[in-house]
């Protein structure tokens, strides 16, 4: 499963939305990632960092998750982070997605 790079001014990270962090998301979340849409505050982008992280292989505490947020806004803005957020989500929904097709389609007739 592919990943999505947030980058800061000095550092650089791997996020990465497989099934697992989808639901672990959720599960912390409380509220499917589908239907966070405008609901979704600063507590929930830190979640969602938090879980992309560590599928990313950046396995860091939850207030870690909320510096490395803290200095991504701070060096790139909102727009960006939110805008990788949901590219990584969306990443993920759609490799998931195109998994499980070709997983239907290349199974051998009996």
């Amino acid at each position: 499963m592919s990943q999505t790079i947030i980058k800061t001014n000095k550092n650089m990270y791997n996020l990465r939305f497989s099934i697992n962090a989808h639901c672990e998301a959720e599960e912390i979340l409380g509220v499917p990632i589908t239907q966070l849409g405008e609901r979704a505050g600063m507590s929930t982008f830190r979640t969602l960092l938090f879980v992309g992280l560590k599928h990313g292989g950046n396995q860091v505490p939850m207030e870690k998750a909320g510096d490395i947020m803290e200095e991504i806004i701070q060096d790139k803005g909102m727009e960006y982070f939110s805008e990788q957020i949901g590219a990584a989500i969306s990443k993920g929904l759609v490799q998931q997605t195109s998994q499980n097709f070709n997983q239907q389609h290349n199974k051998k007739k009996i």
